[in-house]
This record gives C-alpha cells, sequence and structure tokens, in this order.
C-alpha cells in the first residue's frame, strides 16, 4: 500500500485545517434521527466508530438544508428546535476527540423528497420540487422551483452551512450528485428550463455555483468546502464522463476538495474516487 500510494497515510492541510491522513469516511446516513431531524444517541456512537478507526475525516449524512421543500425524514439543523444545535454539537465532539475532522454534508432531494416522509395511509405528505415540471417514475407530479424559492434555497444551504460551523464541524460537503437537487439542475436530462437556469450548460451549473458561494459566505476563508459531484450520470440522457470533467474543472475555483462518485438514485451508485483540487490534474487516472 505504502509503495503504490506513498502520500496516503501522509498528513494534508486544507485551508486552515490539517487532516491526519488521505483517508475520508465518505458519508453514510445517520440511524436514530428525532421527529425534528436532530441525530440521537445511536448516531453519535455510528460516527464515533468511524473516526475512532483512523479516518481523516468523518462526514455526517444527511443534512437537510430546506425542509419546506424536501421532507425526506433526514438530519434537520435549525434553532427553532430547543437543544438541536447542542446535539449536532455533541456528534461533532465525539468526532474530533478521537483526531478526526468532522465534516457534514448539506443536501436537498430535489424531486425526489418525500421518499421516506409517507403518512399513516401510505401517502407522500410533501409535494416534490424540481427544476422543470415533469412526472417522478413512480407517478408523483414534480413542480418546477420557482426562482423565489430557488433564492431561499441558496440562502438556506448558507445558513445550514454556518448553523453546521457553530456546532463544531470543520467542514462541510455540498451534495451535487446522485439526482439530488443540484445534480437535477445540472443533468440535461432533468433540467428542461428556458431561464436563467436551464439551457447551456453554464446555466445549468449556474445554482451549484450559487449554493457554493452561499456556503462560503457562511463559513469564510480556510474552512474546507468540499463538493460531491457524480462523474457520470451512468444512463442515456444523462451526461457522461467527459461532461463530468467539465462540469469539475466549472466548479472548482469555489471549492477544496471534489468527491468523485457515480450514477443517480433511480439507476443506481458507483464510488470511483476522491481528489483533492490541487496539485493532482483533475479527472487525471493517476490522481488519489
Amino acid at each position: 500500500m505504502e509503495r503504490t500510494h506513498p502520500h496516503l497515510c501522509k498528513p494534508l492541510t486544507v485551508g486552515k485545517v490539517t487532516f491526519r491522513n488521505r483517508m475520508m469516511s465518505a458519508p453514510l446516513g445517520a440511524t436514530d434521527i428525532t421527529a425534528e431531524g436532530s441525530p440521537g444517541s445511536r448516531t453519535q456512537g455510528f460516527y464515533e466508530l468511524r473516526a475512532r478507526g483512523g479516518a481523516a475525516a468523518v462526514t455526517v449524512s444527511e443534512l437537510v438544508v430546506h425542509p419546506e421543500t424536501d421532507g425526506s425524514q433526514m438530519l434537520k439543523l435549525s434553532l427553532l428546535n430547543r437543544g438541536q444545535l447542542g446535539a449536532f454539537t455533541y456528534v461533532a465532539d465525539a468526532i474530533k476527540r478521537h483526531g478526526a475532522v468532522p465534516s457534514v454534508e448539506l443536501s436537498h432531494s430535489g424531486q425526489y423528497a418525500g421518499t421516506y416522509m409517507v403518512d399513516k395511509k401510505g401517502k407522500q405528505t410533501l409535494g416534490q420540487f424540481g427544476p422543470s415540471d415533469s412526472m417522478r417514475p413512480d407517478g408523483l407530479p414534480v413542480k418546477a422551483l420557482t426562482t423565489a424559492q430557488i433564492a431561499v434555497i441558496i440562502e438556506a444551504y448558507g445558513e445550514a452551512a454556518g448553523l453546521a460551523k457553530r456546532a463544531g464541524f470543520e467542514m462541510v460537503m455540498v451534495h451535487a450528485g446522485h439526482s439530488w437537487l443540484l445534480n437535477q439542475f445540472i443533468s440535461p436530462y432533468f433540467n428542461k428550463r428556458e431561464d436563467e437556469y436551464g439551457g447551456s450548460f453554464e446555466n445549468r451549473i449556474r445554482l451549484a455555483r450559487e449554493v457554493l458561494t452561499s456556503v462560503r459566505a457562511a463559513v469564510g476563508a480556510g474552512f474546507p468546502l468540499e463538493l460531491r459531484v457524480s462523474g457520470s450520470e451512468l444512463f442515456e440522457g444523462g451526461y457522461d464522463l467527459d461532461e463530468g470533467c467539465r462540469l469539475a474543472h466549472a466548479l472548482e475555483d469555489l471549492v477544496d476538495l471534489i468527491h468523485v462518485s457515480a450514477g443517480s438514485y433511480q439507476y443506481g451508485f458507483s464510488i470511483i474516487s476522491m481528489t483533492q483540487k490541487e496539485p493532482s490534474p483533475l479527472c487525471s487516472p493517476t490522481a488519489v
């Protein structure tokens, strides 16, 4: 391993944070999530064990940034709920006490919101929103987000990032892959808009750029910002690896790390790699 990957166990400094090695624990979903979206004691123990195992960073998943348009039963963070900030602080502290960097994944499910939220009769409890009016594979209608809603969601990403930093997390990851909302805007398969958020490649990545800008403003300089993307959507009508490389290059000026996997919510996933923005050439087969 040392001969094949000579830098794997060496420290890495990104911004103002030093990682003890180059091995990162990718986002894995929380277990006992309370009704208001707080992590419970089993969740804290789950992530703490990953830190004890030697990972340089442990990413908590998934923190929904705008519950009003994303009803999936995942983590949420708000000062409106008593003790919620404290619950997240316990998780961050549990990760840090073992020498790992605590990170949290900021997410919006877009048209796949509500997948885990049903009422007692098994019906969805929240409407689905995406880049364009459409129909989900399960027959549920999707309503296009208005520009006013988009502006609120962009602000919500920044607010969530700021609260995560306040809770003690030392890095955040923005999820822009796997057919979640930012990926839906990026993908020509989902995005059929005709305004400034649709059409050309530059327009389709506009939301991602504005979200990353909002997050950076909230956490400040030197705070590591990681971007998770699908290198290829792996289905007909979605973007391919060449487009995935173009996407990473188009967004790398706004982030410190790019986490690459592949696939979509509907068609399956595949882990490829995670590479630091510099100095390794992005999409190089030799990047680790």
